[in-house]
């Protein structure tokens, strides 16, 4: 089911009411060190699926929680701190992604972007580089191709989008710039079934991507996004050298609202 425009409007409009004015407004698209940590609402819905025979394997998810952001400028560049329950509950999962001022990931944890074939590599929609000014028609493209051979076989993520703002709104404190994404992913990503056995999963899916920002360009921060993706391919398991596959994808809708509280 789609997110309300009007919704994620509504919720952003009563954040910024409550936000103090930056110290510098430059109003255009570029990230800028954050006072203190940012509070996210995030809310996922999740089908990684495999179809064999008249059976689906594979469940939806539904998770919510809430994330901080953290930026600090060092040495010329970013430093995104992401800090989200783990999975199990067990705590509290960190990531420090080091980013560029325009959202291009350079390293994640310590490791290289160009090792990292993962979505995670788009923690940030990415702007054009130059920190431009945004105004209504300003279009861009950006794309991402990591390949990475991992001890259960290869793996890599490619997108390719084409952006646009579609709606800036000024006021007092602030310019907020709606943009929207549309471009198509391909994902081979898997893991280890059972590693004492050697026995492995697989997906090599691929399927459009669309995302709508909104980006808060008198602070430089993010106020809301939302992506959705819809992939379609091929999967398998068992020993890496099998043959076998079955058709397999990938479902996700993955909203990030900025909270106060």
């Amino acid at each position: 089911m789609p997110v309300s425009r009007h919704f994620v409007w509504a919720a952003i409009a009563c954040v910024v009411s409550l936000i103090p004015p930056p110290h510098q407004q430059g109003r255009r698209l570029s990230y800028q060190p954050t006072d203190e940590p940012l509070r996210f609402s995030v809310e996922n819905d999740y089908l990684m699926y495999f179809v064999r025979g008249s059976d689906t394997l594979g469940q939806p998810i539904h998770t919510q929680f809430v994330e901080h952001f953290l930026i600090e400028r060092n040495d010329g560049v970013l430093h995104l701190k992401v800090e989200a329950p783990k999975p199990d509950g067990s705590g509290v999962h960190t990531t420090v992604f080091t980013i560029d001022p325009f959202g291009e990931v350079l390293f994640v944890d310590g490791r290289s972007a160009h090792e990292v074939p993962s979505p995670r590599i788009d923690v940030l929609p990415r702007f054009p580089k130059g920190a431009v000014e945004p105004r209504v028609g300003l279009s861009w493209t950006d794309s991402a191709n990591v390949t990475r051979e991992e001890a259960y076989g290869a793996s890599y993520y490619r997108t390719k989008r084409a952006y646009s703002v579609l709606r800036v709104a000024d006021s007092m404190r602030t310019r907020i710039v709606m943009i929207r994404g549309q471009g198509q992913v391909s994902l081979r990503h898997g893991g280890w079934d059972d590693s004492t056995a050697g026995t492995v999963w697989w997906q090599e899916v691929s399927g459009p991507i669309e995302d709508t920002v909104w980006f808060d360009a008198g602070s430089g921060q993010l106020l809301a996004s939302v992506t959705n993706i819809d992939l379609v391919g091929v999967g398998g398991g068992g020993p890496p050298a099998a043959t076998v596959t079955m058709p397999a994808g990938i479902r996700s809708r993955h909203r990030r609202v900025r909270s106060l509280t």
